[in-house]
């Protein structure tokens, strides 16, 4: 008789896969990612068919191929970073860099839904505008000036943003749900 069927996305994959940059165990990845043991299994053992990671005892890691295969992800967004500031919004907030997506952003409300249907509580897109040099909402109602906090934190990061990119900024109660919302947002943006 077989077990239950692994629950988890392509954020999963993704996560898996960026948390694999350092020799980790699966007991700490079930921890980071919020899977279970069975889906994580199943992640692992794709992983390693597709020769992507290697195993050993002391955990797994990225190998060549591994590694090459998250530059090619990366050449499209950044990897998820934590975001403290909480003039902008509250809660736990992750943000990712999407490049070259600003094209697809409207109103930012279809990013906001998909976050909520993901579990977070909702997401906030910002525009780079090249001639302004900054981050601008697609509504241009709001100004990012008006959040001096937020505005401070995302200059000290140092990103580099270039025109037509996108921050994506997801929240929620749990960094683990924020952080997969912003990640869902991103593949959809680059898709």
């Amino acid at each position: 008789m077989a077990g239950a069927k692994p629950s988890f996305s392509e954020v999963h994959v993704i996560r898996t896969i960026i948390a694999l940059q350092a020799r980790t165990g699966r007991k700490k990845l079930l921890r980071k990612i919020g899977i279970g043991e069975g889906s994580m299994r199943t992640i692992l053992k794709k992983l390693k068919n597709n020769d992507l990671i290697d195993s050993a005892k002391k955990g797994h890691a990225l190998n060549d191929s591994g590694n090459g295969y998250l530059n090619e992800y990366m050449k499209k967004f950044s990897a998820p970073f934590k975001i403290h500031a909480d003039d902008i919004v509250g809660g736990r907030k992750t943000g990712i860099v999407v490049h070259a997506a600003s094209g697809k952003i409207t109103t930012g409300l279809l990013e906001r839904d998909m976050a909520v249907r993901t579990g977070a509580s909702g997401a906030i897109v910002l525009k780079y505008d090249n001639k302004a040099k900054k981050l601008t909402f697609p509504d241009e109602v709001r100004q990012v000036e008006d959040f001096p906090g937020f505005k401070n934190e995302i200059e000290s990061l140092n990103i580099y943003f270039n025109s037509g990119d996108v921050l994506v900024v997801a929240f929620s109660d749990d960094y683990i749900v924020s952080e997969n919302a912003a990640l869902e947002i991103a593949l959809r943006l680059v898709d």
